[in-house]
């Protein structure tokens, strides 16, 4: 009897630990399914609004030439199951207080930086940056939200691709895997121009 309690441990053991790892990954550095599953009537889950921006622009850059953050799973993308809705955007299963870095040329567009950290807001990006770009086509913004509080930068000052912006934090509309608000430590980033298109991430950005 005490040989088969002890297969029967050592199977719930086998079977049940990487249920229980991947579950705690998701826990502590990412909520993007859950958000996925809390669209606001908006027609997505963020019905944060920018003011109007007249420059300046930076010159012409491509608008993905660096990665936002280094070596983090891509765990939210623009489109199929448990996306954003074909918004143009990725969630970065980051680590709280990894740094987040420009991924082109531009000047800040808008940002806010003093939501005090792990703050819940329902349908925000809680402290974000918004950078202004310029591509052939026209202008492009890219956002980068769900950061630490003070970001060090000013609306209209300009920085370079792979300059850091910021940290990544829970600020906003943000869940763990279990429901808690104000969790699931991540990067939001996302790209918007007039033309509707979303540039491919650099090549080894994500996995």
């Amino acid at each position: 009897e005490q040989e088969w309690v002890l297969i029967a441990l050592v199977v719930g053991v086998a079977v049940f630990l990487p249920m229980f790892g991947a579950m705690m990954l998701i826990t502590s550095r990412d909520s993007a399914l859950f958000v996925a599953s809390f669209p606001s009537n908006t027609g997505g889950p963020y019905i944060e609004s920018f003011p109007p921006y007249y420059g300046p622009f930076p010159e012409e850059s491509p608008p993905l030439a660096s990665c936002p953050v280094s070596s983090a799973p891509i765990t939210q993308k623009p489109f199929g199951d448990f996306s954003h809705e074909g918004v143009c955007a990725y969630d970065f299963g980051s680590q709280r207080g990894a740094l987040v870095y420009a991924t082109h040329d531009g000047c800040v567009a808008a940002l806010r930086s003093d939501v005090p950290n792990d703050t819940f807001i329902e349908g925000e990006f809680g402290n974000y940056v918004r950078l202004a770009g310029t591509s052939p086509a026209g202008h492009y913004y890219t956002i980068y939200a769900h950061l630490v509080q003070g970001s060090g930068l000013s609306a209209g000052s300009c920085v370079k691709a792979g300059d850091i912006i910021g940290r990544v934090d829970t600020t906003g509309f943000t869940f763990d895997s279990t429901g808690r608000r104000g969790g699931g430590t991540h990067l939001h980033y996302q790209y918007n121009d007039d033309q509707k298109t979303c540039p491919s991430l650099p090549e080894g950005c994500g996995y």
